[in-house]
């Protein structure tokens, strides 16, 4: 039986703090926000958590030049609930026979809570 991601929960980092002011920042020519993503099984209680950046074409003409992964570029969003929307759809589609091979193919895309943890003895 496949496993299949469920987005269970959204939060923000950084200096958005809400849906509000994130639905305020994508008005803008050119914004920037930092989520924590809650992703577990679907159907299941529990989640592990992920971060991803999302911004628009304008910050990047901004920036003039974006490093990294775990980002997200979108443009012509108008609504936080649609770009809330893509990301769950984004994420129910990532599947795998068990939870640690759907967290390898999550961590394609976001920053795992526990990427490079390291237990000490």
């Amino acid at each position: 039986m496949l496993i299949f991601a469920e987005l269970k929960r959204i939060d923000f980092n950084g200096y958005i703090l809400n849906k509000d002011e994130a639905q305020i920042a994508i008005l803008n020519s050119s914004y920037f926000i930092s989520l924590c993503l809650s992703i577990g099984e679907k159907g299941k209680e529990g989640a592990d958590f992920f971060n991803v950046d999302i911004f628009n074409t304008g910050w990047v003409r901004e920036k003039k030049m974006v490093f990294g992964g775990n980002s997200f570029i979108f443009d012509d969003f108008d609504d936080f609930d649609d770009i809330e929307k893509y990301i769950k759809e984004f994420i129910g589609s990532i599947y795998g026979d068990s939870w640690s091979d759907v967290l390898i193919k999550l961590r394609r895309y976001f920053l795992w809570e526990y990427e490079d943890y390291q237990c000490i003895d």
